[in-house]
């Protein structure tokens, strides 16, 4: 139950610094931040590479203005557990061979699939950069309210203060709920996000081809 709880709370920590809107007690998230990259994928129809609007560029751009604009390099990508298996299942249009390919003697890829299917950790590769998988990315934004985001960023600028042991704080109150023998479990912690000292450490990717994909 303990783990239960802390997992809930840095669950919803997480969220706010993705999508946080700076007021009412939270944290102003990294989507929400002003002076950021933002570059527009638009496509009826989203394809990873291809010869018509392919998403591959865009990517590519938003790694450049980062570098361009802050002087040094994205060391991460972000994006949902959706958008990455929609990438995995991506194929080249001629061979018909999967564009991210499994790590273990790939063949002239384009991205890396970090040996299984994976949620924690580093999920794989895009231009030679780390991809992590959070699904508290939002699947509900743009004009459609049916858009998610791929968040590209020197994660070294963005700095998160949390209490002393990294941890939320429980604790266990038998008397509320003692007429019906039940107990009350509270977890809560206290932090600060820093996520705005170098917008332009930060580039997203949003517009029509940015559609949740169906699985």
């Amino acid at each position: 139950m303990a783990s239960d709880l802390a997992a809930d709370y840095n669950a919803k920590l997480d969220a706010q610094v993705l999508n946080g809107s700076g007021s009412s007690g939270q944290h102003l998230g990294i989507l929400g931040i002003s002076g950021i990259n933002t570059v527009t994928y638009t496509a009826a129809t989203p394809v990873l590479v291809g010869a018509t609007a392919p998403m591959w560029p865009k990517i590519a751009s938003g790694i450049g203005q980062v570098m361009s604009g802050r002087f040094a390099g994205p060391n991460a990508i972000v994006m949902s557990a959706n958008e990455w298996v929609w990438m995995l299942a991506a194929t080249d249009p001629s061979t018909f061979r999967p564009i991210v390919q499994p790590n273990q003697g790939a063949y002239n890829p384009a991205g890396l699939q970090d040996g299984q299917p994976t949620y924690e950790g580093v999920a794989g590769y895009l231009f030679n950069l780390p991809v992590i998988l959070d699904s508290n990315m939002p699947t509900n934004l743009g004009a459609g309210t049916n858009e998610t985001r791929v968040v590209i960023a020197d994660f070294e600028d963005l700095i998160l203060f949390e209490d002393a042991n990294g941890a939320p704080s429980q604790l266990r109150f038998e008397q509320p709920a003692g007429n019906a023998l039940g107990v009350m479990l509270i977890a809560y912690g206290y932090s600060a996000f820093a996520g705005g000292r170098q917008p332009k450490a930060i580039s997203v990717l949003a517009g029509t081809g940015l559609i949740t994909p169906a699985l």
